[in-house]
């Protein structure tokens, strides 16, 4: 049975399939006539991220980047789960899976972060039931950073990785997203709730980098495109951004350690290892690593949280088929 795993950001969707990673932006708009976008490759790419939502026509990804007038939904909302954006997205990513890798229908696994896990892991397996008509029992609801954990201590067979002891290696996680920043801490495996916690992600970032550099012009998904770049263009020139990066990653970075501390409070001290994952892990890391050695970033820190769902989900498939 296959699995796919998605991993449904703010910034970004990230894709996990059988022999098949992709990454998207997360952009939806509404759709116009795709006859008006027949120049080059233009009318095929359209048609590839076009989906219809309750009788409405989207635009996602790349195609609604380009064609939205930079106002495309960027899902900075604590319910973005029911908006029919989001329904778009994940119908959207669903098919890119299937098509890129050859998978079919199996089991789905999706994130939340930490700190709506709880109360919406129920609701979104029901969305994504009812969006991809989908039997709501093949839908699996983890929290994002089980996922990232789960990218270290299993090898891309779903085996347990060289090395690694889940039953015995207790790790904190801190997963930096683009709306959300979340905690977790795993002893022996099992999940702690009091570590569950979630803060402001790299948007956070980002907005302080449109205040420094002080064009009006600049929108959200420019400012953050302008994190890991480090430029930005203007009236055709290139124009570094290196200082005020520096200056919002170190502000973050105080904030996440903070918040960490809180969530792993006299554990810290006394686990293996701080696992630093997501998107915004290169923004953050050298300053989480400077103040704890113990911390490392998991290797491919965007595609964790996705990767490392779908793997787990191979290995529970795995044992249950070997009986």
């Amino acid at each position: 049975m296959d699995v796919i795993a998605l991993d449904i950001g703010r910034s970004a969707v990230k894709i996990a399939a059988p022999n098949a990673k992709l990454l998207f932006p997360t952009a939806v708009c509404a759709a116009v006539d795709r006859s008006r976008l027949e120049v080059g490759d233009t009318a095929e790419s359209s048609k590839r991220d076009t989906v219809e939502v309750d009788g409405v026509r989207y635009f996602i990804g790349e195609t609604a980047v380009r064609q939205s007038r930079d106002k495309a939904s960027e899902g900075l909302r604590a319910d973005w789960i029911e908006s029919p954006e989001h329904k778009a997205l994940l119908k959207g990513a669903y098919a890119a899976a299937k098509r890129e890798s050859g998978a079919s229908d199996g089991v789905l696994v999706l994130g939340l972060p930490s700190a709506y896990f709880a109360e919406q892991r129920k609701r979104l397996a029901e969305i994504a039931s009812l969006t991809l008509q989908i039997p709501v029992e093949s839908v699996k609801v983890v929290p994002q950073p089980f996922g990232a954990y789960m990218a270290l201590m299993l090898d891309e067979s779903a085996a347990i990785a060289p090395k690694r002891n889940p039953l015995t290696e207790v790790w904190g996680v801190i997963d930096v997203g683009y709306f959300t920043t979340d905690y977790a801490m795993l002893n022996g495996g099992e999940w702690q709730a009091f570590a569950a916690e979630s803060s402001g992600g790299t948007h956070k970032a980002a907005e302080q980098l449109m205040a420094l550099v002080k064009d009006a012009g600049m929108k959200l998904p420019e400012a953050d495109e302008a994190l890991r770049s480090r430029v930005v263009k203007n009236l055709g020139r290139v124009v570094s951004l290196d200082k005020e990066v520096d200056q919002v990653a170190e502000r973050l970075a105080a904030e996440i350690i903070g918040h960490a501390a809180q969530a792993f409070g006299d554990h810290l001290r006394r686990l293996d290892g701080i696992l630093i994952a997501g998107g915004g892990a290169e923004l953050v890391a050298g300053h989480i690593k400077d103040k704890w050695p113990h911390a490392e970033t998991v290797p491919d820190a965007r595609y964790a949280v996705a990767e490392g769902m779908r793997r787990y989900y191979v290995g529970k498939l795995t044992a249950a088929e070997a009986g």
